[in-house]
Order: C-alpha cells, then sequence, then structure tokens
C-alpha cells in the first residue's frame, strides 16, 4: 500500500493469481473505490471509476478481444453503452452490433444526430453515403431551414425538402408540395377536392402540348376549364369532343337528356332531346316504342313522289318507290 498522509488516500495494490489490482480504498475521502484491474477476472480486464462507469476488455469464447464502455448500476446491474467488436463492429446500446455501426434502444427516441451550429449555406450538416465511387449526401444546409439529396455524380441536387412542406425535384427552390422540373410519369393522376388541372404556359408553338389524346370517354365528371391562351394547336385527337381542328375556340359541352333506344335530336344549338323515331331491335317505330315490323307509323303519313309507288306486299311490309 503508498499512503499519503497530506490527505489521508491510500492507494493498494494487490497481487492474486493472473492478475494485478490497482484501487483506492476510500481512506480519509467520500469516494469510493476507483479500480484498474490487470490480468483476467473472468476473462476481462477492467478501468472503472468511483461513480461506477467502466472501461472493459472481455475475452470471447474464440479468444477474441471485445471492448465495453459502460457503467455498474446501484442495483447490481451493468449498464452496457458502447461496444467494439473484435470485427470492427460498434455498438451503442447493444453489445451483438451486426453492422459497422449499430445503434439500438429498448424505449424512447433512437436516433443519430449530427449537428453543426454555423449559419453559412457551407456550413451542413450531412451524411455521406459511397458505394464503388459513387457518393450521394443527405445534408440541412446552416443558413436555411432546408434538406437536401446530393449526387456526386450528377453535381447537383436531385431532391429538396423545404420547411413550408415543399418538396422539389430538380428544383432547389419548390413552389408547391410537388415541384417537378423535368418530366415526370405517373400510372395514376388523381385531383381531390375542388382543386383543378391548370396549365400556367401559353399554348402556342413555343410550348408544349398541355393535354392529349383525351378522349369524352377519360372525361366523365367535373368541367374541363381552359383559361390560358392558347392557337390553333388542338387537333381532334388531341381533345375529341372538346374541340373542332384549327379551332381557336372550344364549345361549350353539349347538354340535355333522353331516353334509351331513342333517336336524339337537337332541340338548340347545344343540347338535345328525344325525337319522336324509336328503335326496338332490328325494327324502327315512330309515334310507338313496340313497333314489330321494319318500319311501324303510328298515324297517318304522306307520301309523295314523281311517278313512285307506294306497294304493301302480303307480308304487311310497305315498299315506298319500288
Amino acid at each position: 500500500s503508498l499512503y499519503d498522509n497530506t490527505d489521508n488516500s491510500a492507494v493498494d495494490v494487490r497481487t492474486y493469481t493472473g492478475g494485478l489490482d490497482i484501487l483506492n480504498n476510500g481512506v480519509g475521502t467520500a469516494n469510493t473505490y476507483s479500480l484498474i484491474r490487470l490480468g483476467t477476472w473472468g476473462a476481462s480486464g477492467v478501468l472503472s471509476s468511483h461513480d461506477g462507469s467502466f472501461i472493459q476488455s472481455k475475452a470471447t469464447t474464440n479468444n477474441e478481444i471485445d471492448l465495453t464502455f459502460g457503467r455498474y448500476l446501484s442495483t447490481g446491474e451493468i449498464n452496457n453503452y458502447m461496444t467494439i467488436k473484435n470485427g470492427g463492429n460498434v455498438g451503442i446500446g447493444t453489445t451483438a452490433p451486426g453492422a459497422k455501426l449499430e445503434l439500438s434502444a429498448t424505449s424512447g427516441t433512437n436516433r443519430l444526430k449530427i449537428t453543426n451550429t454555423g449559419t453559412l449555406v457551407s456550413d451542413q450538416s450531412s451524411l455521406e453515403l459511397n458505394a464503388n465511387s459513387q457518393s450521394w449526401q443527405f445534408y440541412v444546409k446552416g443558413n436555411v431551414n432546408q434538406m437536401g439529396i446530393w449526387s456526386t455524380t450528377l453535381g447537383n441536387d436531385v431532391m429538396s425538402f423545404l420547411s413550408t412542406g415543399n418538396v422539389g425535384i430538380g428544383t432547389t427552390g419548390p413552389n408547391y408540395k410537388l415541384d417537378v422540373n423535368g418530366t415526370a410519369n405517373a400510372y395514376d393522376f388523381k385531383i381531390n377536392g375542388t382543386s383543378a388541372l391548370t396549365s400556367e404556359t401559353n399554348w402556342n408553338a413555343n410550348y408544349s402540348t398541355f393535354l392529349t389524346h383525351i378522349t369524352w370517354a377519360n372525361v366523365m365528371n367535373g368541367t374541363l376549364a381552359l383559361n390560358s391562351t392558347f392557337g390553333n394547336y388542338f387537333t381532334k385527337s388531341d381533345i375529341l369532343g372538346f374541340s373542332y381542328y384549327n379551332s381557336t375556340t372550344l364549345p361549350s359541352r353539349v347538354s340535355g337528356s333522353g331516353t334509351a333506344w331513342y333517336i336524339p335530336m337537337w332541340n338548340g344549338t347545344t343540347s338535345l332531346n328525344n325525337s319522336v323515331i324509336f328503335q326496338n331491335g332490328s325494327n324502327i317505330g315512330i309515334g310507338t316504342t313496340i313497333p314489330t315490323s321494319k318500319l311501324e307509323v303510328a298515324g297517318t303519313f304522306n307520301a309523295t313522289s314523281n311517278g313512285g309507288t307506294l306497294q304493301v306486299d302480303s307480308s304487311g311490309n310497305v315498299n315506298i318507290g319500288l
């Protein structure tokens, strides 16, 4: 033992089979034991402090050495904070990391936090992933509340996220919830609520086609409103049922109602209604909905012809002009 008369502290050096202990016995102090143990203690070497924290090197069953940082709790349990495996894997919150770095928690929030207190554009907190000389960065800029994904192959941002909730693809300044600078391909596109599908470009030879190959069958409900300036750049195949070839104006949608199997007729310039002609299978009825002949008229009719004839055959069929 080494004893200091100044503060009545002492250091004990103890040897035992397979090891050496160097400890402060706490004489004259309020501290508990601080220990350096060299050698084997359950095939371990330990460096610990008076508050219970320790660094332990421990031999595994494969004669490999793992390094653990932890603390002895007052309950007698051991809390392992970080483990460095012999193979190089590092575990925080786990003693068996399955990757080069693994974070684990049994409760609360489990996250990896990277902080940069700088306020310049170049002051960024970033996470970089590399594979086969290819690199991607996830970063947060220091001067704006913006997160981005950067491609070193392209040399620019491919996606940006703003604090407003706007997301940009191909742009770092998205003005909408999704702002795409380029061509987007979607299997299905759905608009909910009272929103409208709009174009902010003038429809002329300097701009791409806004809508192509929209048929009446594809526009069943709602309204297709054209509020921009457009020229003679629609064809029948572009918007079938909505425009005329080389027309600078689009007609109003045809309205009206009718009954099944009646031949429709125009009752105005933009609306349809029933005519008096009814088709029942291959028979046509005028004034009747149950024609039993190719042509049946309920009522009188007048036929005039220059030299024509009106014949009724043995089956009751009427021939005109034969």
